[in-house]
């Protein structure tokens, strides 16, 4: 198991919800702009990887109790939606890395 913090080590990763979601515990990651496909892998509870900044995200994020989404490519949730993260404790990081290079750092980290 590993928290959200240890991702916020590496200075391309950084975090738009509040502090206490830093805490949360993750041992996956699942990359995919398809619900669908992140519903069928929930039961591991993974980190949702995706570029897909939409309410939907956050919405099944907090349906499926994850830890945290990881935004590739630059984007950001709107600040009601960082509050809405933030009363759901869900981390969510922001990068300009691709969803494989978010990968390969977890991988290169240890971190997966």
């Amino acid at each position: 198991m590993h928290q959200i913090n240890q991702i916020l080590k590496n200075h391309c990763f950084s975090n738009l919800a509040d502090n206490h979601t830093e805490s949360n515990v993750f041992d996956d990651a699942y990359a995919t702009d398809l619900i669908s496909m992140m519903i069928k892998h929930a039961n591991r509870k993974p980190l949702f990887i995706t570029q897909i900044n939409a309410d939907a995200t956050l919405g099944i994020a907090i349906l499926l109790g994850l830890p945290g989404i990881i935004l590739t490519e630059g984007k950001v949730f709107s600040s009601k939606l960082i509050r809405q993260a933030n009363e759901d404790n869900i981390a969510v990081l922001t990068t300009e890395l691709t969803a494989v290079e978010v990968i390969i750092e977890l991988v290169r980290m240890k971190l997966l």
